[in-house]
């Protein structure tokens, strides 16, 4: 049997990107899947092109190259109108009148 490295080294591409390692702190089986970790972080998560030294880090804790950085390019996971909803709710208090004192 051939060792792993010459396996990897074989492997297309495409395999690479998919070589990604789950966390270990994850739970097994929640209800929800667990998200993958991206190991490599010198690759662009969605075409596996090499980006560098400053590749973009998206909010949703993957890097892209600047073709897919934008979250409509990568099938971006975080939620940003919940974000925008909690901003708002934050630094708009609800201002409710006192009430009236009878005269």
């Amino acid at each position: 049997s051939a060792p792993p490295e010459a396996a990897a080294a074989s492997a297309p591409p495409e395999a690479a990107a998919a070589a990604v390692c789950l966390p270990a702190d994850a739970p097994a089986d929640e209800g929800e899947p667990s998200k993958p970790v991206q190991t490599n972080t010198s690759r662009c998560w969605t075409c596996n092109k090499k980006i560098g030294l400053l590749g973009f880090q998206c909010k949703c804790e993957y890097f892209f190259c600047a073709g897919h950085r934008a979250s409509d390019k990568h099938e971006c996971a975080f939620d940003y109108k919940a974000m925008g909803k909690q901003q708002l709710t934050q630094a708009n208090p609800t201002i409710t009148p006192e009430k009236l004192q009878g005269f």
